[in-house]
């Protein structure tokens, strides 16, 4: 499929980092087409709040959307919802989206973001993923875990990180049974020192999370679609109702790769974020300096 429009900025991405680019561009004078591309179907929102307020309840669409739509049509910004980059043709200047359409730029932000990174151990099929197991990114994720969550369900989070952690703390207010699983000797170790570790992992235990620091989880039970145990370190069996993966992000770099703008850790920038093509620049969680 083809299109034929006047090659502008392109933005891909419409998370945070996407959306304010594309509206900064405008601010600072770009003065072309600025099309603003995004695989999910909603206008750009907030990551940090689905977590924490909106598994709680306490946060709705309006409140987690960065820009009403007007914003951008203000702008003059091209706002493209559901659509997926596949192909960047560095050659022609074209990106190529998922359905064919060939779309043409003068320059292009690269914001793709990252995806979770997967829960692999034995009992899992990554081709029928269990009904039950759940990674925290998107909207949609939220929303699958704060149906999940109920009084009494037996709640086993893989990973004490900043999101698995405000998952545990989530799902305990909701009035879940809540235990932690962390491969390290203390929560939030790749991020923070031991002092705020300490403090982190009694603020939770006092909430009645059970935190297993130096934990793995060596396989899963599942019955049908569903896991109903997640067996550990030492031998353990903690029994599931819901497992929630926080095992950190892979980045959505594979188009970046093949056009030759990244290896396996990101996009690489300058400190003007721009890629080795003087016409492509990244940002955000894709990107590395």
């Amino acid at each position: 499929m083809e299109t034929a429009q006047e090659p502008g900025l392109i933005v891909v991405g419409a998370g945070h980092a996407g959306s304010e680019l594309a509206l900064a561009a405008r601010q600072y004078g770009w003065k072309g087409p600025i099309s603003l591309l995004g695989e999910e179907d909603w206008l750009p929102y907030q990551r940090p709040p689905l977590s924490k307020a909106w598994l709680a309840g306490q946060a709705d669409d309006d409140s987690l959307t960065l820009r009403p739509l007007d914003a951008y049509q203000t702008a003059g910004i091209t706002l493209r919802r559901g659509v997926r980059l596949a192909e960047i043709d560095r050659a022609a200047h074209e990106i190529v989206l998922a359905h064919g359409e060939r779309v043409p730029y003068r320059k292009l932000a690269l914001c793709t973001g990252g995806r979770p990174r997967p829960l692999a151990c034995p009992g899992l099929d990554a081709a029928a993923p269990p009904a039950n197991l759940f990674y925290l990114r998107t909207k949609a994720d939220a929303e699958g875990i704060r149906q999940a969550l109920r009084p009494g369900a037996r709640v086993v989070v893989i990973g004490a990180g900043y999101v698995g952690l405000e998952v545990a703390a989530s799902a305990r207010k909701l009035g879940a049974e809540v235990a932690v699983l962390e491969a390290q000797p203390r929560v939030l170790a790749r991020v923070a020192g031991e002092a705020v570790s300490r403090f982190y992992q009694q603020v939770h235990e006092a909430a009645g999370v059970n935190i297993l620091t130096g934990t793995t989880a060596e396989s899963v039970n599942v019955a049908g679609d569903r896991i109903t145990g997640v067996c550990c370190t030492g031998g353990r069996v903690l029994p599931a109702d819901v497992v929630v993966a926080g095992l950190g992000m892979l980045p959505n770099i594979e188009a970046a790769q093949t056009a030759g703008l990244a290896d396996g850790e990101g996009i690489a920038v300058d400190s003007c974020s721009v890629t080795v093509d003087p016409d492509i620049v990244a940002a955000g969680d894709c990107r590395v300096q």
